[in-house]
């Protein structure tokens, strides 16, 4: 890890993350404030307890999940990347085929006969009403 590597967090969130730490690794620590404290006494009584307590952890941005980093690493030392793709075609010499322009303009015409036909109920088909199965047209509104 490059310890010359900055992130700028908002405060809040820097003080999130070491919480994070320090309750995953020492969560048998306590401390004992005054239930009118102050930032400052609560983050520098803390830091008295923790005395020559810690390690090095790592920053993240805001938003990236513990799942995100823990795939993001298990990816890395899998390394899933250099798996080769497996295919029957020759992917240096295949042609890129893409839509014939009569097969858009017919995707065209059916999209717009669509739009202007608006929403219809089916003419027939199956409604349950009253406990009653019965078949014949939607009800009307």
């Amino acid at each position: 890890m490059d310890s010359h590597e900055t992130i700028t967090l908002q405060l809040s969130e820097v003080l999130r993350q070491v919480a994070d730490s320090i309750n995953s690794q020492h969560n048998e620590l306590y401390v004992t404030l005054h239930a009118h404290a102050t930032w400052r006494s609560a983050i520098r009584t803390a830091g008295i307890v923790l005395g020559d307590v810690g390690g090095p952890f790592l920053l993240v941005p805001h938003g990236t999940s513990k799942t995100a980093l823990q795939s993001a690493s298990e990816s890395y030392s899998r390394n899933s990347l250099a798996l080769p793709i497996r295919t029957n075609v020759d992917l240096n010499t295949a042609e890129l085929r893409l839509a014939s322009d009569s097969g858009r303009k017919h995707r065209h015409k059916l999209a717009r006969k669509m739009a202007n036909m608006g929403f219809r109920w089916p003419t027939s088909c199956w409604f349950v009403q009253k406990d009653q199965r019965t078949q014949g047209p939607a009800p009307s509104q």
